[in-house]
C-alpha cells in the first residue's frame, strides 16, 4: 500500500446497506514525509477501529487510534492532534523521570554505596564499636584499584598484636608498594614491607609490644607500570579481651575439634612453641585456614588441607601474637582465634 491511505480493521456487524464512510487526512509533524490516511465509518450502530498505514506510528502517536475516539461519527482531526500531543507530553514526562532516577541513582552508588573492592569508596562516615568498656570509632575504609582484602580486618578489635599486616590484590605488585602502622602519631611498623612471591600480597610486620588502641593502616600499591594507588583501614587493639579466651597456657600440645561446624574451643590463649591439633568430628568435610578470605595469607604456613571425618591437622606457634582463623568451607559461620603470649 502507499502511505496516506490506510487499512480497515471493521468490527461492524454487516449491515444490508453499507454505511457512508469518509476518509481524514493528517501529516505527522514532526515527520511530514509520514502523511495518514484516517478511515471511518459512519452509520447509526456502525463501529471500527482503524490501523494506520503499514503500522508507521508518528513520535507519540500509536498506529492504532484508540476505540473510544472512534465510534459511528466521524473522527476530527482536531481530537486526533490532541491525542497526539497529550501521548507526546506523557513520553516527555516518563523520559524525564526516567533521567532524574538514573542519576539518583549514580549518586548513591558513588558518594553513599560501599565500594566492592575494586576502586576508592567513601571515607566520611565511621562505625562505633565497643568492648569490655572500651569505645573505638572506625572510619570507612579507602580501598585502592585491584584491592581484594585485608587481614586483620577493618574494624576488628583484636585482643593482641597481630604478627603481621597482609593486603591483597588482584593484580601484581611492584616496588615501591609500602604499609605504614600508625596508632597516635606513632609508627608500629617492623621491617621493609616485602611482596609475596606470587605478587599479589603484601605484608610488614607489627612490633609485638604495641599498646592497646586504634591503629590505621595506610598503605601505597604500585603496579609494574610504576602507577601506584593508596589506601586504608583500621584495627583496634583491646587485651582485655583476652580474659574470655580459653586458657590453656602451660600445655605443650592442645587439642581443637572442629563439631557441629564450630572450632571448640573457639579462642584459646597458649604459650610460645605450644603444639596444636585440630580433629575433624563433624562428616563433613572442614579447614583450618588463616585470614582473609578467600586469600588465606595471614599466615600461609598454618593453612591445612581438606579435613575429612577423623582427620587431623597439627601447627606449632612459635611467634607471639594473634592468629584469625576460619574454615573456609563454612567462612561465614565457622571461625576462631589463637592467641600466643
Amino acid at each position: 500500500m502507499e502511505r496516506g491511505r490506510a487499512q480497515e480493521l471493521a468490527l461492524s456487524t454487516p449491515q444490508r446497506r453499507s454505511p457512508p464512510r469518509r476518509t481524514l487526512s493528517y501529516t505527522c509533524p514532526k515527520s511530514p514525509e509520514y502523511n495518514y490516511g484516517i478511515e471511518t465509518i459512519e452509520g447509526p450502530k456502525s463501529g471500527a477501529v482503524t490501523q494506520l498505514l503499514n503500522g508507521v506510528t508518528c513520535p507519540g502517536f500509536y498506529a492504532q487510534v484508540d476505540r473510544k475516539y472512534l465510534n459511528s461519527k466521524a473522527v476530527s482531526l482536531q481530537k486526533i492532534h490532541a491525542m497526539i500531543i497529550g501521548m507526546s507530553k506523557l513520553v516527555k514526562i516518563v523520559l524525564i523521570i526516567l533521567v532524574l532516577v538514573v542519576l539518583a541513582a549514580g549518586v548513591w552508588l558513588f558518594f553513599i554505596k560501599d565500594d566492592d573492592g575494586k576502586g576508592n569508596s567513601a571515607t566520611s562516615s565511621s562505625t562505633s564499636i565497643s568492648t569490655t568498656g572500651k569505645s573505638f570509632t572506625f572510619a570507612n575504609p579507602k580501598k585502592s584499584a585491584h584491592y581484594e582484602s585485608n587481614a586483620p580486618a577493618h574494624g576488628s578489635i583484636l585482643a593482641g598484636v597481630p604478627v603481621n599486616i597482609v593486603i591483597d590484590f588482584n593484580f601484581d605488585l611492584a616496588r615501591p608498594s609500602s604499609i605504614s602502622i600508625v596508632s597516635e602519631s606513632k609508627e608500629y611498623g617492623v621491617g621493609d614491607t616485602a611482596i609475596d612471591q606470587n605478587k599479589l600480597s603484601m605484608r610488614r610486620g607489627m612490633d609485638s609490644k604495641a599498646p592497646d588502641g586504634l591503629y590505621t593502616i595506610n598503605y601505597t600499591a604500585c603496579w609494574p607500570d610504576g602507577s601506584c594507588h593508596d589506601g586504608s583501614f583500621q584495627f583496634a587493639i583491646d587485651s582485655k579481651q583476652a580474659s574470655d579466651f580459653t586458657d590453656l597456657r602451660g600445655q605443650k600440645e592442645v587439642t581443637i575439634h572442629m563439631s557441629d561446624i564450630k572450632f571448640s574451643p573457639t579462642n584459646i590463649r597458649i604459650n610460645y612453641g605450644t603444639k596444636v591439633t585440630w580433629v575433624n568430628d563433624d562428616g563433613v568435610d572442614h579447614f583450618v585456614n588463616t585470614d582473609s578470605h578467600p586469600a588465606h595469607t595471614y599466615l600461609p604456613g598454618m593453612n591445612s588441607r581438606s579435613l575429612a571425618k577423623n582427620a587431623t591437622y597439627a601447627y606449632t606457634f612459635t611467634q607471639n601474637g594473634i592468629y584469625p582463623y576460619h574454615c573456609s568451607a563454612h567462612a561465614s559461620t565457622m571461625s576462631g582465634t589463637v592467641l600466643v603470649d
